[in-house]
């Protein structure tokens, strides 16, 4: 299945982990289908959340938000990405 990698531009990061429950544990539990939201990393000099999709297509992602979750960390980018595992050199 192609993965696939999203920036998104956040406004307010959540302070602690309650909050960032509250907000993205509905997107969590879509995103078990078709689309699989597989984790995430976040850049706080650029406010901007990474995450990592494996997904049929860009549409399956996009399927699994919510407007308010679009509003919340409107997607910049989304690219199709292959994993590469440095362990493989070893």
């Amino acid at each position: 299945m192609p993965r696939f990698l999203l920036a998104h531009h956040i406004a307010s990061m959540p302070t602690d982990q309650e909050a960032w429950i509250r907000d993205w544990s509905g997107l969590r539990r879509r995103a078990r289908g078709p689309a699989t939201w597989t984790s995430s990393w976040y850049c706080s000099d650029t406010n901007r959340l990474y995450c990592e999709w494996d997904a049929p297509d860009r549409d399956a992602i996009e399927a699994c938000f919510t407007p308010d979750e679009r509003e919340m960390a409107p997607i910049v980018s989304v690219e199709e990405v292959v994993h590469m595992d440095p362990a493989w050199l070893d």
